[in-house]
């Protein structure tokens, strides 16, 4: 069950977060069970940070996104398809499952570094991950989620390499 509490949530997420960066980090291109499990957990705090009121400072703030540097097994071929407008049957898109990795860490872990340096932050980054989850890089969340799960990968089903 989420957190109801805000400071409870924000915790949670802050500490989800944390373990996504590293699962994702550590990601071989094979083990696809231990990031789905971190990456679902990540979807089920995302969520229950989008109900928490949230009051940034007004200064001009912006998290900067951090580079994942790409496994040596990590193949930009690992590509599949996302509806990027669901009212819009023609807006088919074909995305990179590394994509979807890299924009999550990337907003994620350069929270997480300034919050380690600042915490009197704390309130407009968690303001900036609910806006990022929202708007951009929640959508690569689902769509790595979605990937892992109907794709068969973590049962063995499928090859990921052989997706295309």
């Amino acid at each position: 069950m989420p957190p109801t509490d805000p400071n409870e949530a924000t915790t949670n997420f802050i500490q989800t977060a944390r373990i996504a960066c590293r699962e994702i980090e550590g990601f071989d291109g094979k083990r696809f069970a231990p990031l789905m499990k971190a990456l679902t957990r990540l979807l089920a705090a995302s969520e229950s940070l989008k109900a928490c009121e949230l009051e940034p400072d007004v200064s001009e703030f912006h998290i900067e996104a951090v580079e994942l540097h790409a496994p040596a097994s990590s193949s930009q071929d690992t590509v599949f398809y996302e509806i990027f407008d669901p009212s819009d049957e023609r807006s088919v898109t074909r995305v990179s499952f590394e994509d979807c990795l890299r924009d999550i860490y990337g907003a994620l872990e350069g929270g997480l570094r300034v919050l380690d340096h600042s915490v009197e932050k704390r309130p407009t980054v968690l303001w900036e991950w609910r806006f990022g989850y929202q708007f951009h890089w929640g959508r690569h969340l689902i769509d790595a989620v979605r990937f892992i799960m109907l794709s068969g990968i973590v049962e063995g089903r499928t090859d990921p390499s052989r997706q295309t």
